[in-house]
């Protein structure tokens, strides 16, 4: 774990969070078909739900815990309703 993990952003609103992550890294990591349809996407980024997408990301990214990573990574918060869930959902286009 290292500080390119700096990159990412977790987007939480109160009911839900989303990590955004490049949709080429999901690709490179050959995981993009792994990834569900609660998971939301735009032309750069795929915002990964927390549940279970998330977690494919991470054990497919980084060594060590999750959990490590998660509570240094970048977090905004919003009190209502966050515009990632207007976006397109993740389809897998392989």
């Amino acid at each position: 774990m290292g500080d390119e993990m700096k990159e990412y952003i977790l987007y939480e609103d109160p009911g839900h969070a989303w990590l955004r992550v490049k949709k080429s890294e999901l690709k490179e990591l050959n995981i993009d078909n792994l990834i569900s349809e609660y998971s939301y996407q735009d032309d750069k980024f795929v915002y990964l739900e927390e549940d279970d997408d998330i977690l494919i990301f991470l054990n497919a990214k980084i060594s060590g815990s999750p959990r490590d990573w998660w509570e240094k990574n970048t977090t905004r918060k919003y009190e209502e309703d966050s515009s990632i869930r207007k976006l397109k959902s993740y389809e897998y286009r392989g």
